[in-house]
This record gives C-alpha cells, structure tokens and sequence, in this order.
C-alpha cells in the first residue's frame, strides 16, 4: 500500500474516534504529486480501505469526493500545506452561520491559531460551490500568514483546517470544533462585549507552542 494511502485511512479511523467525522460528513486530503489522495465520493467514512482512497486532481476529480475541488485551490496557493482537513461537526456549523470571526479569547486559542479565525463571505453556488469555496477560503488570506491561522470557517458549511502533515491538520480540527463551542458558550453567558485574550500574550504563547512558528 502506498504509505500516504496508508496515512490517509488512518486519518479517517482518527477522525471518526474524536467526533470531528460527525457522521460521516468530514473529508480529509493529503497533498500528492500533481493532486491529492481522498476518499471516493461514495466511501463510508467509518469503513475506509485502500480501495477507498483515489487520487485527484486539478483537471478531473474522477470518482472523489466532490469537495476535494476545495482541497486542490489551497495546495495550490500554498506549498507548505501537506493536509487539509473539512469540518461539518456541531459547533463549527453553528459558528459558520454567521460571519463574525471566532475570536481570540484563551489560551487553547492562542497556542494553535495566532488571531482570530476568519469566516468567508456567503457562498453563492452561482457556479461549482466546492470551487467557489476554495476561492473564497483563499481570499481571507490576501493579507494574512497562511500558517499563523490554519483555518477558516465556510459560511454556513463549516469549517476547514490545514497543516504541513495530516496529524497537525486533523488536531486542529478537534481543537477549532472546541474553540467554537467555547466561544458561543461565553457570547451566550456574557453576551457580545467580552475580551480579546492580550496581543502580547498570544504571540508568546504562539510562539512557544509545539504546533506555532516564530511571529515578527
């Protein structure tokens, strides 16, 4: 078996014993030369084998999932991404019904995403949605550091999560579902005025994290 076929299902068994598979919804990819390996469109999540896991690429998906088109527009932007993760669990789906960013407010924040992270505008589904959203993810980060914030919310459609290997991107992706659910918890006790976790101290806890990078 090819050793990144063999990551990837492993991926899936790890995704489905932490919660973020949420019933068979989530999607995982990893970079591979010209594409990305990811499931078929028509694999069960909980049942993946080799036979599951097909190769895609910019020019035709073939049988895999659709949403992969995503996948493809950010590994193509940014060389450094190896693994991209797509969330649609409970909180990030709540969170992703509207369009304030999820904001900086604790230290689990602060150790893997260095601000806050960006919900993208609506998306339209005028012409491919999967494409649409891998558009639309790309243009939150215009003007910020890809590696600094490994995530976006996609307006009412979740969420995705991305890293150099698929153990960073899949841990990310269990810690934003927990990031959203804590969020809208404090909202809900203290309503919209609550506080932003000090510049100073996320950059330092950024920076001394296992998963965070130097900031300037």
């Amino acid at each position: 078996m090819e050793p990144n076929v063999a990551r990837l299902i492993d991926g899936y068994v790890r995704a489905v014993q932490t919660g973020i598979d949420c019933g068979n919804r989530g999607v995982i990819s990893l970079r591979a030369p010209g594409g990305a390996f990811v499931k078929r469109r028509d694999a069960v999540n909980t049942q993946i084998g080799e036979r599951d896991i097909v190769q895609a690429a910019p020019g035709g998906i073939g049988d895999a999932d659709a949403r992969v088109r995503a996948h493809l527009a950010i590994f193509d932007a940014f060389p450094s991404v190896n693994a991209v993760v797509q969330l649609d669990t409970r909180w990030c789906s709540v969170w992703a019904t509207q369009e304030e960013e999820l904001p900086p407010l604790n230290a689990l924040h602060a150790r893997y995403f260095f601000g806050p992270v960006r919900v993208t505008g609506v998306i339209a589904g005028e012409s491919d949605v999967n494409e649409e959203i891998g558009r639309r993810v790309l243009e939150l980060f215009e003007t910020r550091v890809m590696a600094h914030t490994p995530a976006a919310f996609i307006r009412n459609l979740g969420a995705l999560t991305w890293g150099e290997t698929l153990e960073s991107a899949l841990e990310r992706a269990v810690v934003l579902e927990e990031l959203a659910c804590r969020a809208w918890q404090v909202r809900l006790a203290v309503g919209p005025e609550f506080s932003y976790l000090p510049y100073r101290v996320r950059k330092q806890l950024f920076a001394g994290s296992f998963t965070g990078e130097k900031l300037g």
